[in-house]
Parts: structure tokens; sequence; C-alpha cells
């Protein structure tokens, strides 16, 4: 028996600040007869934006503070809220490897690195970086609206060795099983 699902991706709907809209979309999403749906599971900020933009971590010297207000977790929480009541499972992602929402690079001044290649192998960003991960896999874990984790947004390490990433892949994949060994842990690199 072959089982086949439909699913498509919408980045910004944890970005959407009334919970009435990422319920009419969650509702569009379930009608149209998608199954799976990715959404980032972050919005990385290098200043506090002020009220009403969301973010989900604000780095400001050498710390990142995740934002769990009603304009940061809170959004993505009504959005697992929303999969949950439409039946709809979640591919929830944890960086982008492109300076859009932050990106790995919003976490360069924080922990002394100035690319992606660095970004992979740093401890100190990798601790920052576990830390987020603990925290949204600890709020959603015992959903049952999560699909799966996904480690980032089509990863590069341009110019390193491929042991670099894979090193990376292997270790934060370990971590999340640590977590949460009832999910999935995803990735999808895109060649350059």
């Amino acid at each position: 028996m072959c089982l086949d699902y439909a699913g498509t991706n919408s980045y910004w709907i944890p970005f959407l600040t009334n919970d009435n809209d990422v319920d009419v979309i969650m509702s569009h999403v379930a009608s149209s007869g998608m199954k799976i749906l990715r959404v980032w599971g972050f919005n990385d900020v290098k200043s506090n934006p002020g009220s009403g933009t969301v973010y989900f971590q604000l780095f400001s010297g050498s710390s990142a503070t995740i934002n769990t207000g009603a304009n940061g977790l809170q959004r993505l929480d009504a959005v697992v809220k929303a999969a949950e009541k439409y039946g709809v499972k979640l591919i929830i992602n944890f960086v982008n490897n492109w300076t859009d929402y932050g990106g790995m690079a919003a976490y360069f001044s924080a922990c002394g690195v100035s690319s992606n290649a660095q970004w992979y192998a740093a401890s100190s960003c990798q601790t920052m970086y576990q830390n987020y991960i603990k925290a949204v896999v600890g709020r959603y874990r015992s959903s049952n609206a999560v699909f799966a984790w996904e480690l980032a947004n089509e990863p590069r390490c341009n110019g390193c060795q491929t042991s670099v990433l894979t090193n990376w892949i292997r270790q934060t994949s370990n971590y999340i099983r640590s977590l949460d060994s009832d999910h999935m842990v995803s990735l999808y690199l895109k060649r350059s």
C-alpha cells in the first residue's frame, strides 16, 4: 500500500498577527487536499523591530533572546493550533541559510563568526542554535500537528569540506532526536 501526501510551503504564515487569518488560511490548505505544510519556525533579528512586528529570536551583543511573547512564538502557537484543528501536518524549520528572516547571518556577531561555513562548526553558534531548537521542540513535541523538524532551509557550505556540513547534520539531528524521538528530522539540500 502506497500513501501519497500532497503538501506545500507557507513560510509567511507564522508572521501573520491575526489568529483568524491563520485559521482561514489553514482551513483553505486543508480543504484543498494538502496534508503537509512547511513553515518557518524562525524569524531572527539583530535589533528589536518594535511592537506589531513578529520575530522569534533577538541577537544582541553575545547573546540571543527567544521571544515567547504575543509577537513571538505565540504566533507559531497559532499556526500549530490551527494545524491541529484542520488535521494539517507541519514541517517546522529552525534557521535559514539565506539572510531572509535573519538566517545564520543573524547569529554571526553574537557568536563571533563571519560566514555560514564558520557557523556550522562554531560551538558558540551551535549552542545558541540548539537553545532555540530546544525551546521550539519543547513547545510543540507533543502536538499531533508536527510532521517533522527541518534543520535549515537550503543549507550550504561553499568552499569548505563536505564533512563540515555532514558533521553538522549528524550532530544536530542527534540533538533533536535526544529531545524528540517521535518525529522525523528532515533536511532539504540544494546544490548551488
